[in-house]
């Protein structure tokens, strides 16, 4: 059975820590959401053994959602003005499990997976290829994470899906928070005021959150 085409875009997402679980249970009633169901995510990252990936702040993940896999390469991202809402281009394969289980043993590269794709994603490709600068990458730890989706409604934008993740880190490290995906247009403003009037209706103190691969980077054992 053939693997589907990779699917590109430009993710955009608004990103927020909270302090505990029970804040993000808080805000999913505050929402008003309907709960779409929640899932087990593990990832693992990619990159050299001197970290060129991290360094150009570039990311390659394998993740296993319950079963479903994919592979993913990531582009810088770059922040707004509060350091809330991040975008970046990326490239995404849905993968079989043996696919996956080559990549992760290192019999197979994971930039390959997106061979069939696009110009604009062989473009994405081949950037991180031009980082790596032929140096090979291989499995660098892993962190998993329970995603709790809720369909929100917002208005003026529409029907929008809220992520709860609560993650844990190689370290121990345990984070909450909360991310919403935009499409391409969509009017942030009336997004971060809907969110802002969530956090205040559950008395949820919020901050900006880093990308889960720079948190994952941090908290890797110092050689």
């Amino acid at each position: 059975m053939n693997e589907p085409e990779s699917c590109y875009g430009q993710e955009i997402e608004l990103k927020l820590r909270v302090p505990s679980a029970e804040a993000l249970r808080a805000i999913a009633t505050a929402s008003g959401g309907a709960s779409l169901g929640a899932v087990q995510q593990r990832n693992w990252l990619f990159d050299t053994a001197d970290h060129r990936l991290q360094q150009a702040r570039f990311a390659v993940r394998v993740r296993d959602e319950s079963g479903q896999f994919s592979v993913t390469a990531k582009a810088p991202e770059t922040l707004d003005a509060d350091g809330v809402i991040a975008s970046r281009a990326e490239a995404e394969t849905e993968i079989m499990r043996e696919t996956a289980d080559r990549l992760l043993d290192g019999s197979a590269c994971p930039l390959d997976s997106h061979r069939t794709s696009g110009p604009e994603c062989a473009a994405l490709v081949q950037r991180v290829r031009a980082v790596l600068d032929g140096a090979p990458m291989r499995v660098i730890g892993s962190f998993d994470n329970v995603r709790d989706r809720w369909g929100v409604q917002i208005p003026g934008v529409g029907s929008l899906v809220l992520e709860l993740d609560t993650t844990t880190f190689p370290n121990g490290q345990v984070d909450h928070e909360l991310e919403l995906e935009m499409p391409e247009g969509t009017n942030a403003d009336l997004v971060r005021r809907a969110i802002d009037s969530w956090l205040i209706s559950a008395g949820v103190a919020a901050s900006p959150s880093s990308s889960k691969a720079g948190r994952f980077y941090a908290a890797l054992p110092r050689s």
